[in-house]
């Protein structure tokens, strides 16, 4: 028997939400409509997830595959972009915006820093080749 298939469709609706159907070998199991600004607290659970299973795998000492190798970066260009205040000590937060869903990436300053620096240079210097 082969591995069954499970594949995420996302789009949008009319009013706003965002749509989320999970499917298995082409069976629907979820069809979920998400309100627009609980999309980012749908992200960042999957991505806190993510960061913890992979922990947990190197921990237990589990293969895990290595980075490029089936992973697949999605880029997104954000309505908007600031940094505010971080609840964890000598951090700040970088919050990006799309549409009404907020995430927040919570940076040490040194982090900051180096992004800082970088993205100077980078104006400086014209587009990444």
């Amino acid at each position: 028997m082969a591995d069954p298939t499970t594949n995420f469709h996302i789009g949008t609706a009319p009013n706003g939400a965002v749509n989320l159907r999970i499917s298995r070998d082409g069976d629907t199991i979820v069809d979920l409509p998400i309100p627009n600004h609980n999309a980012a607290f749908v992200a960042a659970l999957l991505l806190a997830a993510a960061k913890d299973s992979l922990a947990l795998a190197n921990e237990n000492k589990e293969p895990v595959p290595p980075i490029g190798e089936g992973m697949r970066r999605i880029n997104v260009l954000p309505s908007e972009i600031s940094l505010t205040p971080s609840q964890q000590p000598e951090c700040e937060t970088l919050v990006f915006a799309c549409g009404n869903s907020q995430i927040g990436f919570d940076l040490q300053r040194s982090q900051l820093r180096w992004l800082g620096e970088s993205l100077l240079a980078l104006t400086a210097s014209g587009p990444l080749q």
